[in-house]
């Protein structure tokens, strides 16, 4: 019994990690930006009014070293410093958020992909320190707040999402010198069925099913 429950236990580890090397799980904000578009995969640029209802996508453009920006017709803005040293906080290489002089926030939006294969994801979001001014930073998900600080912060939230759903990262609420580095991702978690050969039920045949496939047989249930 132990051997077929270890079996089983190898089983659904293979399950998942076939899994995972055919779905695109994790997106990472800084492999993807590039300032050409928008939106970009499940990601967007802009901002929201007052409400937190109405997203607003915001438009191309270029800050010295030629760093790629998406800025909203108020200036609040995310950027890549392209510059060979640091600029208003920001080091080479990073991005940064920052909100309008007028402190409205900048948003980047994570849009839940349709064909998102489990039941939650995480999302993690890293708000660093940057220029003099301490802007507000946050995540939110379905009308609330999962996540608020003044300045910088680390939040690693998991939610149960539904395809369509935005997940957005905020920085907002401060008049002037607001930009702030960000590292932002997020993971989808595979959701596996030890029912391997699709018989409705998870059990001995499963394993047997799975070390066929293993040693380059015909899978096949037990009889």
């Amino acid at each position: 019994m132990r051997a077929a429950i270890h079996l089983l236990s190898v089983a659904t580890s293979a399950c998942l990690a076939s899994s995972a090397a055919a779905q695109n799980l994790y997106w990472n904000l800084d492999d993807t930006f590039d300032g050409v578009a928008n939106p970009d995969g499940p990601w967007s640029y802009g901002t929201l009014d007052p409400t937190y209802t109405i997203f607003t996508p915001a438009w191309t453009s270029q800050f010295q070293c030629e760093s790629p920006a998406w800025l909203t017709t108020n200036y609040a803005q995310l950027w890549r410093n392209m510059c060979p040293g640091f600029v208003t906080g920001v080091a080479p290489g990073q991005l940064a958020m920052s909100p309008s002089p007028s402190g409205e926030p900048f948003v980047v939006r994570f849009v839940v992909p349709a064909d998102l294969p489990g039941p939650s994801m995480t999302v993690h979001a890293v708000f660093l320190p940057g220029d003099s001014g301490t802007p507000l930073v946050a995540v939110r998900h379905d009308g609330q707040f999962n996540f608020l600080a003044p300045g910088a912060g680390e939040a690693l939230v998991t939610f149960n999402p539904q395809a369509g759903d935005a997940i957005d990262f905020l920085v907002f609420g401060v008049a002037s010198r607001g930009n702030t580095p960000v590292q932002l991702s997020v993971i989808a978690h595979i959701w596996c069925d030890p029912d391997i050969n699709c018989d409705g039920n998870a059990d001995q045949d499963d394993v047997n099913c799975m070390v066929n496939a293993i040693a380059g047989c015909e899978a096949r249930t037990s009889t």
